[in-house]
């Protein structure tokens, strides 16, 4: 038997219980979407090519495009101007 810390336990739990599901037909998770614009992919199209978001049933496009706003508030892209 594996013994873990309550510390581990709660952490744990709270990934499981915080991932939200931006899209169904790809099982693509709102931390997944996040990373991704994190790392430069910042419409739709992109995340389409990406990840697969909004290239089924087209559902997920709404939430996939207030998870990419808040993202962006949160941590904004600066570009280097040359």
């Amino acid at each position: 038997m594996r013994i873990i810390s309550i510390y581990n336990f709660r952490k744990v739990v709270n990934e499981v219980l915080c991932t939200m599901y931006v899209c169904i037909c790809h099982a693509v998770t709102e931390k997944q979407v996040r990373q991704a614009v994190s790392d430069g992919a910042v419409d739709v199209k992109t995340l389409k090519q990406k990840l697969g978001v909004g290239s089924e049933c087209g559902r997920c496009i709404q939430t996939t495009l207030e998870v990419i706003q808040s993202q962006m508030n949160t941590e904004p892209c600066y570009y280097e101007v040359a």
